[in-house]
């Protein structure tokens, strides 16, 4: 009852309104009119002004998005090698003919800030898997860049020195590094026979312009380390390295300087011996100074594992046009002491490299040579995957 009413009381205002308006002389209807036009302006003002008070409330109402935390930022990467290697060396009683889960590496990178980024390497190596233990840190280690070509790194970290010792193997061509830096486990010993990393700080400056493509220019590092890989230090003595590289257009040159003592167990006695090493190197990209190809070389001197030490190595790499492939030839000699005459390694690699996929490859290498007047030679067919 009360709707109708309301409803009827409505229809007499708008009926008495409009009456009310045609009962009106011409010139009150005309002030009318303008009077009826300013409250409509009015109306769209307070309209606008109430919609805009409200937008800024409801900003100031709605809570701002929560900081991301430092493990929001973390990445996660590595690779892992699975291969079949067969040897036969005249000089060594046994021979080798198994598949092998070569390598293992697992990177957890985190940015704790613009300056600083913390890496956590799990890493699992050769006798490892085949001898049942379990896998290491291989990496522990934080990088602080107080300005934009400094870079502090405290930690367990990998060495600098070089091409072959510095560079990881998810990346190199031949399977394996070059004597003189990694050796044969229960043959001969190379510069880092017990892995890249050690403990330590590294300083390093670099010098290539950041908007430079090519990034040419000069990256130096130095370093203050144990000198025991990644065992605690069994000597006060610090090994202490110096690294230069400068990056050119086709490429990079550089040298690098180590001095140093290292301490091992020989006859269930410590012993300790000096640890020095000077070493060249250079490299040249592929379609650069040769189309199609690539070149790469090193050369190492020095002591360690009691003993004067020396090798070399150069390297080939022809790039195929519309193929995923890469072939390459290495020429190395490695001369675990010099005093010791007929005791040089001299092989020759000849692999091949196919890209099945972006993160998948194969790689096929044959090496034959010569340990002194035994002849020596190796098959190798391995599959990399990237992560």
């Amino acid at each position: 009852m009360r709707v109708l009413v309301a409803l009827s009381v409505v229809a007499v205002l708008i009926c008495g309104v409009t009456y009310a308006d045609e009962a009106l002389s011409p010139e009150a209807q005309a002030l009318k009119a303008k009077y009826d036009a300013k409250i409509k302006a009015l109306q769209e003002e307070f309209a606008a002004e109430l919609a805009a008070v409200n937008a800024r409330v409801d900003a100031l109402e709605k809570p701002a998005p929560a900081a991301k935390k430092w493990y929001d930022k973390a990445m996660i990467s590595g690779y892992f090698q699975a291969r079949f290697h067969t040897r036969n060396w005249d000089s060594q009683p046994s021979e080798r003919d198994e598949f092998e889960l070569r390598r293992l590496y697992i990177n957890l990178i985190s940015p704790f800030d613009k300056k600083t980024t913390g890496v956590v390497t799990w890493a699992g190596v050769g006798p490892t898997f085949r001898e049942g233990a379990s896998g290491t840190y291989e990496n522990i280690f934080v990088d602080y860049k107080p300005q934009q070509n400094w870079n502090i790194r405290v930690g367990q970290a990998p060495n600098c020195f070089g091409l072959d010792a510095a560079e990881s193997s998810s990346v190199r061509m031949p399977p394996e590094r070059a004597l003189v830096t990694e050796g044969i486990p229960g043959v001969a010993g190379g510069l880092y026979a017990f892995g890249p990393s050690d403990r330590g700080v590294w300083v390093s400056w670099d010098g290539r312009p950041s908007s430079n493509n090519k990034k040419t220019g000069l990256r130096a590092t130095a370093s203050v380390h144990n000198g025991q890989f990644q065992d605690t230090d069994k000597n006060n003595d610090k090994n202490v390295s110096v690294d230069v590289d400068y990056f050119t257009d086709w490429g990079r040159f550089g040298a690098g300087w180590l001095d140093g003592e290292y301490t091992r167990t020989v006859n269930d006695a410590p012993v300790t011996q000096p640890r020095r090493a000077v070493g060249v190197n250079f490299r040249v990209d592929p379609n650069t100074l040769v189309e199609k190809m690539g070149f790469q070389g090193e050369y190492i001197d020095g002591e360690w594992l009691g003993a004067e030490t020396d090798g070399w190595y150069v390297q080939g790499s022809y790039h195929f046009d519309n193929h995923p492939g890469t072939a390459y030839l290495r020429f190395e000699q490695f001369d675990p002491n010099t005093a010791v005459a007929n005791n040089d390694f001299e092989i020759l690699h000849l692999g091949y490299i196919y890209n099945v996929t972006p993160v998948d490859k194969i790689t096929v290498e044959y090496g034959y040579g010569e340990q002194g007047d035994a002849d020596l030679d190796d098959l190798i067919v391995q599959y990399q995957r990237s992560l």
